[in-house]
């Protein structure tokens, strides 16, 4: 009797400690990933309503006006339950236009945030670029009591009033199919963080760029994600008319390429947006690009891709580990559209017929036969005459396929005793006939096995003395884990995978990775105990849906460009001396006020003031 007293009292105490921090029971029971909970089920029940529910392990789905729904993320707990602001700024039943002047940040603007901080109210984008680069702009649209529907954004044709030789007038066109448009969506994903060794804490944040955006439903009372056909996900190829609740905000993300062989000047056009009731309000968008082409950035540009292609019995899905050809062309061109200089290819048996078609799509998605990266994963304990025969097929199928050196991954992450035992691996390696870069996790990396790497790939915060003892062996440092992909932070990975790289003189990045599955499924960020899942941009049937991070990764790239642009062009005038003097000036403004938005500015008016000197000349 006493027992089963305290079990009552013991019982009574934890609800009353659990309504004192205003969570409920299954916020503090642990379920593992594959099994749901009894709040779970529940959840689905609701979404549902009247349809019949089925369990995929820790997701059910659901069909409704024949269309299939999987309800992701009900069984983690809700820690922050979802509060609107009272005093909503816009009334009635207009909408307002807010300007965001720098997109690449790590501000979120979600639903309800009332007051956005970076944004200004203004009727004109403007933005600053070169032919053949990609420019960011982004503007939110908020509306009032009531819900907006069908609104849809266009873009007219981008031109400029300039002369031709003669000094005739003559209109040049940047065409309105060099301007993507997309939704910026928020959803919930299990932490901020990539590691959940603190458990999962769900979050909404801003990540995805959709051309579509009902591909993805967001619940906010039980804060789950609603995905449309969740095996096989499909974006529009343009933007799609969509619904602005009442009281909301929804952020615009536009990416104007410029064409190669673009004439400088300021072009100009107008943004339309319009919603079925009628209401319509328009924005100017002046581009100005820039006399001058950027160079290929002197930081070398990696990632780990790590997918093979499907056997043919295998039918096409939406995941990170085995791609159709169409999936795999589509990401090795989003990969070269974003900086991606080699995609680290992993194949852990080597299969020659698999890897001369990942040459071929390679090739067809614009990459030089130059260099190649490629891991198989080794472990310590491998069969070194099994491994040279492995080195030695990439090695001869490569240079038959035009490629003229081949870098070849040793054993991931290791440190102290480990990391000397990798020693004949990297020796097995070079004998035949490649070279050797892995990942170095401890600072004495250089002094144990520098001399066996060609290139080690640092991880975590820059550390410039790693990179010098590096160089002092005639060796390179690259970068990865600051952080790994997939974090929200769009200026973090400008920042650290831009001017940060060279401030350290780092020589390149390798990070991990474009795409990573930590659970069973990439688009569930709640399947997995320990990682959120890794991903750059999301896979789709056909094609990818990117993500605002990975356009931070993209401006971090192009600040580089803009940097060896200058460094080439002092070079040029002055020598190399007087150019590592110029860059210095820059780099060492990284740590003041100013944003990485107004550094590329200022290197952008130094590299035209020295067009202009030439001119002049």
């Amino acid at each position: 009797m006493k027992a089963k007293f305290f079990l009552f009292l013991l019982i009574f105490q934890f609800f009353i400690f659990s309504s004192i921090l205003g969570q409920n029971f299954y916020s503090f029971t642990s379920f593992p990933p594959n099994v749901n909970s009894p709040k779970a089920l529940e959840i689905y029940k609701k979404i549902a309503k009247e349809a019949p529910v089925r369990y995929e392990g820790p997701r059910a789905t659901f069909l409704r006006n024949g269309i299939k729904w999987t309800i992701i993320g009900a069984n983690a707990p809700i820690v922050n339950p979802t509060r609107r602001p009272k005093n909503w700024p816009i009334k009635g039943n207009r909408f307002e236009v807010l300007v965001i002047p720098e997109p690449i940040t790590n501000y979120k603007i979600l639903p309800w945030t009332e007051k956005i901080e970076n944004a200004v109210r203004s009727d004109t984008i403007s933005i600053v670029t070169c032919p053949g680069e990609y420019e960011p702009a982004s503007f939110v649209i908020r509306s009032g009591n009531v819900d907006l529907k069908n609104v849809m954004v266009t873009c007219s044709d981008l031109k400029y009033e300039g002369t031709d030789k003669n000094g005739r007038k003559q209109i040049t066109t940047i065409s309105k199919g060099n301007i993507d448009i997309r939704v910026v969506k928020c959803w919930y994903q299990a932490r901020k963080e990539l590691w959940l060794g603190r458990g999962m804490r769900k979050t909404l944040t801003p990540e995805l760029l959709l051309h579509d955006d009902s591909l993805i439903q967001v619940n906010y009372e039980y804060q789950v994600n609603i995905i449309k056909n969740f095996d096989h996900i499909k974006d529009a190829d343009s933007l799609l008319p969509f619904t602005i609740p009442k009281k909301e905000n929804k952020q615009i993300w536009i990416t104007v390429k410029v064409p190669e062989n673009a004439k400088s000047g300021s072009y100009s056009g107008i943004i339309t947006i319009i919603a079925k009731n009628g209401l319509k309000k328009q924005l100017k968008l002046f581009c100005k690009v820039l006399p001058f082409k950027l160079s290929p950035p002197k930081i070398e540009y990696a990632i780990f891709y790590i997918a093979n292609l499907n056997r043919p019995s295998q039918s096409v899905i939406t995941e990170s580990y085995r791609k159709s050809e169409e999936q795999m062309l589509s990401e090795f061109k989003d990969m070269k559209a974003h900086g991606i200089e080699y995609p680290v290819i992993q194949m852990r048996s080597f299969d020659p017929i698999e890897l001369r078609k990942i040459f071929q799509l390679m090739s067809k998605a614009g990459y030089t036969n130059d260099i190649l990266f490629y891991t198989s994963w080794p472990k310590l304990n491998i069969n070194l005459s099994f491994l040279k025969n492995t080195v030695n097929n990439v090695v001869k199928l490569a240079q038959k396929n035009g490629f003229k050196q081949v870098y070849f991954y040793g054993v991931d992450e290791l440190k102290g005793k480990r990391l000397i035992a990798q020693r004949p691996i990297l020796e097995t390696i070079k004998k035949a006939g490649a070279k050797t870069f892995v990942t170095a996790i401890e600072f004495n990396f250089p002094s144990l096995v520098g001399d066996l790497v060609d290139i080690a790939i640092w991880h975590g915060k820059l550390n410039p003395l790693f990179a010098k003892n590096m160089h002092k062996l005639y060796h390179k440092a690259w970068s990865y884990g600051n952080p790994q992909c997939g974090k929200e932070e769009p200026e973090t990975y400008r920042r650290n995978y831009g001017l940060a790289l060279w401030k350290a003189d780092y020589d390149g990045v390798c990070d991990y990775a474009y795409q990573c599955t930590m659970g069973k499924k990439i688009w569930d960020d709640f399947d997995f105990e320990r990682y959120r899942d890794h991903v750059m941009a999301y896979p789709t049937i056909n094609g990818v849906i990117p993500t605002i991070q990975w356009e931070g990764f993209r401006e971090g790239v192009d600040d580089v460009r803009y940097l060896t642009t200058l460094f080439y062009k002092v070079k040029t005038k002055d020598g190399e001396k007087q150019a590592n003097n110029k860059i210095k000036q820059f780099l060492n403004i990284l740590d003041k006020n100013l944003s990485l938005h107004q550094i590329r500015y200022k290197i952008a008016s130094e590299i035209v003031k020295l067009e202009l000197n030439k001119l002049r000349r």
